[in-house]
C-alpha cells in the first residue's frame, strides 16, 4: 500500500528585525524573515513549525548582524578622516 503524501495546510511566517545604534547618528538595520509550509500532521503543525522557524530567524539574525557590523567597523577603519 502506498503511502499518501501529507497536504499542505498552510505557511508560517516569522520575522524579526534589530536596529543597532552605531554612534554619530548611524544605524545597522537587519530583518530576517523566513516561511515554511505545514501540514496540520503530528509534529508539524503550524505552532510547532513557527517555533522551529523562530528558532532559525534569530540564529540567523545574530549571525548577519554580527557580521554586519564587523564589516561596518572595517570598512570605517579604512576610510580616510
Amino acid at each position: 500500500m502506498a503511502t499518501k503524501d501529507p497536504v499542505t495546510k498552510g505557511k508560517a511566517r516569522i520575522g524579526l528585525g534589530i536596529t543597532r545604534n552605531l554612534g554619530n547618528y548611524e544605524s545597522l538595520r537587519v530583518d530576517v524573515e523566513l516561511e515554511e509550509p505545514y501540514t496540520d500532521e503530528p509534529g508539524n503543525t503550524r505552532d510547532a513549525v513557527a517555533t522551529s522557524l523562530l528558532d532559525d530567524v534569530r540564529e540567523k539574525l545574530y549571525e548577519t548582524l554580527a557580521a554586519e557590523i564587523k564589516n561596518y567597523r572595517e570598512l570605517s577603519s579604512s576610510l580616510p578622516e
